[in-house]
């Protein structure tokens, strides 16, 4: 079923409950102050997930796992990962997508003492992919619905960060980057890289 909304069902049958007794037996500029409050906080929590693209295998593409914009791309000291990261701001969409088909392997635990959120996955052609998420201006880490084990399917949403912020991505180092720095990206939908080991590793096992 399509969800609109990352605010959850109970929340939005209070406000519709609220909104009817207001309606019927409150003041009107209550009912109106409250719709108004309601239609902000299901806009900044909207949901606009993409259609699940059907794509060759061999190609095995990286796809944005947010909406918003490249910040930096950085290969780092060592030379066996690819850092990319992107920044979503307060009014865009707040959704976090695989950017690619795979197993979820390490997954923070969420208390109230971490800092940090990072999520592993596990390619097809055992390539790992790692999503790090600090927590952002609001203090707020993201709302996850994966655990160690689940599969997902590239462009499919794992969660959602309110208030925006930065996502940190790391790649393998063999990956073909596809955007540049500055460049808006629509989740699920903007293809950030390919897998050449994926690539090489599908082609042999054709054979």
């Amino acid at each position: 079923m399509t969800q609109y909304s990352f605010l959850s069902k109970s929340l939005q049958l209070r406000f519709v409950i609220s909104l009817g007794i207001l309606w019927f037996f409150g003041p009107l500029s209550w009912f109106f102050y409250l719709l108004i409050i309601f239609a902000i906080f299901f806009f900044l929590y909207r949901r606009t997930d993409p259609e699940l693209i059907e794509y060759d295998q061999k190609q095995n593409p990286l796809w944005a796992p947010v909406t918003g914009k490249v910040l930096k791309i950085k290969k780092n000291i060592e030379g066996k990962s690819i850092d990319v990261t992107f920044g979503i701001s307060s009014l865009q969409p707040w959704g976090l997508y695989f950017p690619i088909e795979g197993e979820v392997g390490f997954i923070s635990d969420m208390t109230k003492e971490t800092e940090k959120f990072e999520l592993n996955v596990m390619t097809n052609s055992y390539a790992e992919v790692k999503l790090k998420i600090k927590r952002n201006f609001y203090k707020q880490l993201p709302k996850t619905w994966v655990i160690s084990g689940d599969r997902g399917l590239a462009a499919a949403c794992f969660g959602y960060l309110a208030g925006g912020g930065k996502v940190k991505l790391s790649l393998p180092a063999d990956v073909e980057i596809l955007v540049v720095e500055g460049e808006d990206i629509v989740a699920g939908l903007t293809a950030i890289g390919t897998m050449k080991d994926s690539l090489k590793v599908s082609e042999d096992d054709n054979r």
